[in-house]
């Protein structure tokens, strides 16, 4: 049984501050410890998230050996603890983001703190020569591009090889550093699933990322690769969606 917390008697909504929100959530770091995120999931009558989904997701690490396990959580932020609001998941604990994925970047007056995602890869060509902005956006190389494809490859060959679908691979959730190398992090891991369960939201892929062979966002690990090669493609050329002529 993966750690559980009661909402009623572990969250203390006057120590919450909310610091982000997404189609399924919203996003709360704590005032007394701001290492931890709360994630609450937005209900749906329709489609609420599953809690045997994300208590199959969370002990996925105890199933791999020490190694493995310090290098999903150096890699991710792995979902920790339950939050159990009456018998119904209502959220989920994990790891802030690491400072290092964060940097400043837009126009030279007011630049804000943006992670560092696969989108400023691949679409790198639209910034670095703006002369209207300001970027702390590492400029890597090709060599430090295949760095990072290199590592997100390895890492996906290890969530799968432990039977997890990253699914939702997108230009948004996948975030990469050069401190004090060159790796990868992938973040909103509630998208991921184990093999031969549902997944913890109702499945969905992000525009342009999708595997044409998948049905119904019913995502696989070929779809995973599938996403990889797309990753790839796009991080090496800075190439995105070609799209149609006028």
């Amino acid at each position: 049984m993966p750690p559980t917390i009661e909402y009623s008697k572990g969250i203390d909504q006057t120590l919450l501050q909310q610091i982000g929100k997404g189609g399924e959530g919203r996003i709360f770091e704590f005032i007394n410890d701001p290492a931890t995120i709360y994630k609450e999931f937005l209900f749906s009558s329709r489609h609420p998230p599953n809690l045997n989904a994300l208590k199959k997701l969370i002990t996925v690490p105890e199933s791999c050996t020490d190694q493995e396990r310090s290098y999903i959580e150096s890699r991710t932020v792995w979902p920790k603890t339950l939050v159990i609001d009456r018998g119904r998941l209502r959220g989920y604990l994990m790891r802030r983001v690491p400072a290092e994925f964060f940097r400043q970047h837009g126009i030279r007056n007011r630049p804000k703190t943006v992670l560092c995602d696969w989108n400023y890869l691949s679409m790198r060509d639209r910034y670095q020569n703006n002369p209207r902005l300001t970027s702390d956006i590492p400029r890597p190389n090709t060599a430090q591009i295949l760095e990072l494809i290199v590592d997100l490859a390895k890492f996906i060959e290890v969530l799968h090889s432990h039977n997890v679908i990253v699914g939702d691979m997108s230009g948004q959730n996948m975030i990469w550093t050069d401190q004090p190398s060159w790796h990868v992090m992938l973040i909103d891991c509630d998208s991921f699933r184990v093999r031969g369960s549902m997944g913890v939201n109702y499945p969905k892929e992000t525009p342009d990322w999708q595997d044409p062979a998948v049905q119904n966002s019913r995502t696989n690990q070929q779809s995973d690769i599938y996403k990889l090669g797309i990753a790839a493609y796009r991080a090496v050329w800075a190439a995105t969606v070609q799209q149609p002529p006028n």
